[in-house]
């Protein structure tokens, strides 16, 4: 299993209505990415069925919080 570690920023943005998922609302950021990072996600999107890099990434982090 691969792990990732992601630096991010939160940036503040104008109040927009984000979609509802896993009970939580969903906040807007940036993140900056390697190529290689951007590849690797790229391909576990596919493999999962995800619908986007950020649903990889959730997926991600709610399969480590669940481990715990």
């Amino acid at each position: 299993m691969y792990e990732i570690i992601l630096y991010m920023s939160v940036t503040p943005v104008a109040a927009m209505p984000r979609k509802k998922i896993y009970n939580e609302h969903k906040r807007r950021f940036t993140m900056t990415l390697t190529d290689t990072a951007i590849k690797w996600l790229s391909e576990k999107q596919t493999e999962l069925g995800a619908n986007s890099l950020s649903d990889v990434i959730e997926r991600m982090a709610r399969e480590k919080l669940d481990k715990k």
